[in-house]
């Protein structure tokens, strides 16, 4: 499992383009007077890269699956036992003995399955919720950014086709907004 894979930092710029967009529309600049205002743009990517909190929470995560892993290799190593205890007593076990130990066995491998099925979506809840908590302090910080410097324009830069010298990168400023916040 891959903590913020592609898949999340299209979801994200997706976002960052809708905030962007919400935070253009709610300026009372005209659009007509872009010229004149101040256009920025945020490597979204690098800021997830770059963000204490999200190197903290990679740590979390893998370790999180790390107990994961250990609880179903400890359930497998369960089941391969029985089943090695079948093998080996089929021959002295009565008919209902081995039907309990059959019995034992599907269970175990149901409980396993189980486990790993619940493992697997704790997992990715926990990192929806991690992504989303991280796309909220990404949005505050734009907005932030965008009252204190008083933007007109904030793209992502992904989205940028062509840009003059003078459109300023914020993404070192949104970084340091985010992690200071989490300190």
């Amino acid at each position: 499992m891959v903590l913020y894979s592609r898949r999340h930092f299209l979801k994200i710029r997706i976002f960052i383009s809708a905030i962007l967009l919400s935070l253009l529309l709610s300026s009372r600049a005209p659009a007509v007077i872009i010229s004149s205002s101040r256009i920025v743009y945020v490597d979204i990517e690098r800021v997830f890269s770059s963000l204490d909190i999200v190197s903290e929470s990679r740590l979390r995560m893998q370790e999180l699956i790390e107990e994961r892993r250990e609880e179903v290799r400890s359930g497998e190593t369960a089941v391969d036992s029985l089943k090695k205890r079948l093998d080996a007593q089929r021959e002295t076990l009565s008919e209902e003995e081995a039907d309990e130990l059959i019995r034992m066995i599907d269970a175990h491998e149901r409980s396993l399955r189980e486990i790993m099925e619940k493992s697997r979506e704790e997992l990715l809840s926990r990192e929806e919720e991690l992504t989303l908590n991280i796309m909220g302090d990404i949005y505050e910080a734009v907005s932030e950014l965008t009252e204190i410097e008083g933007y007109s324009v904030i793209l992502e830069k992904e989205s940028v086709l062509y840009s003059r010298d003078t459109v300023e990168d914020i993404t070192e400023r949104i970084i340091a907004l985010i992690n200071e916040k989490h300190k």
